[in-house]
């Protein structure tokens, strides 16, 4: 980059003050400028170099330090390749080619063309190199003048001579990449460790045409990069599982993964399983659909994951058979939305699994259904979730509770509230009561919960390296959060509510959020809670507890320890209630009986050996992925003694010039295959697979689906779009009715 070329008299002397350059006019008033630098660095006619490469380097850190860019010209070769003369010229050498194009519309208007800029202007400056006859080159000429004022010493850091996309850059890029961090803010981010734009060596630009050279690298062999790291992984590690299929044209139309720890998690908490499909995660428009449960932390813990094509029946059964092989068995419980492709899968595939809809998918949908009136009736919702909210109400209550909302606001005639009605075994908590649902229906989406996890790291433009990649990054997140809770539960003690011993115990045995809910249970028992009555026959002992609103339940003890109680919430949630714990105080009982305990909600339901994913397992030992250990290490120790050399001038020098003499130490002759090949090998880490030779497994074609595109929208969707959108003022009246400046009738 240049401030100027062959400017005015005013420009000249403002740059020559400030160049390492001076300036001589010809006779016939041409300007001239020569560099100033030291005599070790200009080159001489009669130099002699061992390989043509050493010239043209040489030549290439004579115009770095006086401030020129260079090109390679023209040269001339014998009959086996061998180069015989070389030029390497001044990057401003020659002039802009006028190509004539004819610039006319079809119309006969003037066609627009982008405005380009150019740096050419004529100047004379080069080498030039020839072969002696010992296979050496000489310099046979050195034009050291310049037609143009060289480049100031502020700029000379954004020539293209000091501009180079090393393998630190790459490296550095292509992590930030990995955790869904762009170009810009790389290079952003870069600047700030290095002290500054200066020293980065490189220009923003530069570190978006690297990320655009890796995405074309991946565009390649997107899909078969995927197919091929996967099924290498399936070999390494047993535990493994991944499956594919393609069509006819041996495009790929679906995917499961599932990898060992994803398997192990789903052994310990797949008592309920939840999955959705969602959109716009990948440019092939595949349909990702994660398999979601809950951990032992009221989190969300994720089972599988699969990409499919089309959703329709034929591809939700390939997904949840490979599935049941992945796992051994199908999950008891069943959770989804209302798509009917779907519910004809599961019914065919999971026949021994309940399925139930999602509470929170229907109830988002009443205020759509009942109409707009009838949607700001605040007392119609409060009296709809009071009846359907309520997870100790039985069967008959909830029958009365609807059919009193239902008539009361005339909605009989409503279809969809009706179909609901017909299909209440599916979705309401009362007719769930008999199972165990982790809190999985009545709370909130936890497949939404995921999906926007997910789809906070992905957008409709990845491919599907991009895709797996930004995918098993937010599972490591997760499965490293899952470890830090667990690592809390065993290193913190809570603070204690009661002076009961059944308390203290509970904190050893449940994790941190569990036990903050068994705490609860037990405190209401031991404040809130009375024992009304007490009879014994045979050995069972029947306690009637009433609790703080003055409601009934019937607690029943047999063997001394095996307990039940009516309002259910041991089966309904794996957690002993606040009547059973008022007996448990009472039966001076210390400790929760083992067979109430329930494993998944314990701090040993899963014992974590590996937070990672398989790749990361895959690749503990090579140069690729995270796992390189030796890498990581050293990364922490120099952060660390930097660290401590912060504000210590001497101790930075004495470091610097330690790496500076190391760095030195690798010789030509010593660089390994990922220096020479750094770009390629770099990218390859990136994709977790070297460059497939055959592609065998092409892209699939942009799938249809029903997160593609526009969606239709309701009436009242449109109309609420138009309320909230902002209407046009005029500027004469300041009024926003429609009209503007040009037809206000107070103009």
């Amino acid at each position: 980059m240049y401030i100027t070329g062959v400017g005015s008299e005013g420009d000249v002397s403002a740059n020559e003050s400030d160049n390492d350059c001076r300036m001589d006019m010809s006779p016939g008033g041409t300007k001239y400028w020569y560099t100033e630098c030291d005599r070790s660095l200009k080159p001489y006619e009669g130099q002699l170099f061992n390989a043509l490469e050493d010239g043209i380097k040489f030549y290439t850190m004579y115009a770095a330090s006086t401030g020129f860019d260079v090109r390679r010209s023209s040269d001339k070769k014998n009959d086996f390749g061998i180069v015989l003369k070389k030029d390497v010229v001044c990057s401003r050498q020659g002039f802009k080619e006028n190509r004539g194009k004819d610039t006319m519309g079809e119309a006969g208007g003037s066609k627009k063309k982008r405005r380009r800029t150019t740096n050419r202007v004529g100047c004379g400056a080069r080498i030039v190199m020839k072969i002696a006859p010992d296979g050496r080159y000489t310099v046979h000429k050195f034009e050291e003048r310049h037609t143009h004022c060289l480049c100031e010493e502020s700029q000379k850091p954004l020539m293209k001579v000091n501009r180079k996309i090393d393998i630190a850059h790459q490296e550095f890029i292509t992590k930030c990449e990995k955790a869904n961090v762009g170009a810009s803010k790389s290079y952003d981010i870069y600047a700030e460790i290095v002290g500054g734009p200066q020293n980065v060596g490189a220009t923003q630009q530069d570190f978006k045409n690297y990320r655009r050279d890796l995405l074309a690298y991946m565009k390649w062999g997107d899909v078969q990069m995927v197919i091929s790291n996967y099924l290498e992984q399936k070999t390494d590690c047993a535990d493994m599982y991944f499956e594919y299929e393609v069509n006819a044209n041996d495009q790929l139309s679906r995917v499961f993964w599932a990898d060992g720890m994803a398997r192990k998690n789903y052994g310990a908490f797949g008592d309920v399983v939840s999955f959705d499909a969602t959109y716009k995660t990948n440019r092939y428009h595949l349909v990702f659909v994660p398999f979601t449960g809950v951990d032992n932390h009221k989190r969300c813990v994720t089972f599988a994951a699969a990409l499919i094509d089309k959703e329709d029946v034929e591809s939700y059964s390939w997904v949840l058979n490979q599935f049941k092989n992945a796992m051994g068995a199908a999950p008891p419980i069943v959770i989804t939305d209302q798509d009917p492709a779907m519910k004809i899968a599961i019914a065919d595939v999971f026949r021994g699994s309940r399925h139930r809809y999602c509470m929170w998918h229907i109830m988002t949908k009443v205020g759509e259904k009942v109409g707009a009136q009838m949607s700001k009736n605040n007392e119609f919702r409060k009296a709809l979730n009071t009846v359907v909210w309520n997870e100790n109400t039985t069967r008959t209550e909830f029958e009365i509770g609807w059919k009193s909302v239902i008539g009361k606001y005339s909605l009989n005639e409503n279809r969809w509230l009706t179909r609901m009605y017909e299909e209440r075994a599916s979705w309401v908590p009362a007719f769930c009561d008999d199972v165990f649902m982790g809190g999985l229906l009545r709370t909130t989406s936890r497949s939404e919960a995921e999906n926007r996890i997910f789809q906070g790291n992905m957008n409709k433009h990845l491919c599907l390296v991009e895709f797996f990649t930004r995918f098993e990054g937010a599972v490591r997140k997760q499965r490293k959060n899952n470890l830090e809770l667990t690592a809390s539960s065993f290193g913190q003690k809570p603070h204690f509510e009661t002076q009961l011993q059944i308390e203290r115990s509970a904190a050893t045995v449940y994790t941190l959020t569990i036990f903050y809910e068994v705490q609860k249970q037990i405190s209401a028992g031991c404040f809130k809670c009375r024992v009304r009555s007490y009879t014994e026959a045979n050995g069972v002992k029947t306690y009637i507890v009433e609790d703080e609103n003055e409601q009934q339940y019937t607690v029943i003890v047999q063997d001394g320890s095996n307990i039940a109680c009516t309002c259910r919430m041991y089966a309904r949630v794996g957690l002993l209630c606040s009547h059973v714990f008022v007996v448990l105080k009472d039966e001076r009982i210390d400790e929760i009986p083992p067979q109430h305990i329930t494993p998944r909600w314990t701090r040993d339901a899963v014992k974590h050996t590996h937070i990672g994913t398989a790749r990361d397992k895959q690749h503990g030992n090579n140069t690729f992925g995270h796992g390189n250990s030796e890498e990581g290490q050293l990364m922490n120790i120099f952060h660390r003694c930097l660290g401590k050399a912060k504000g210590r001038p001497e101790k930075l020098k004495e470091i610097r010039v330690w790496m500076e003499g190391f760095e030195a130490t690798f010789g030509e002759d010593e660089m390994t295959d990922w220096t020479v090949n750094g770009k390629r090998a770099i990218m390859e880490s990136y994709c977790g697979v070297v460059t497939p030779n055959v592609i065998e497994v092409h892209p699939p074609p942009v799938a249809k689906t029903k997160g593609s595109g526009k969606r239709m929208k309701s009436a009242r969707e449109i109309a609420m779009a138009e309320h909230y959108k902002k209407k046009r003022t005029c500027k004469t009246c300041g009024v926003a009715d429609g009209h503007n400046s040009r037809s206000c009738p107070r103009k």
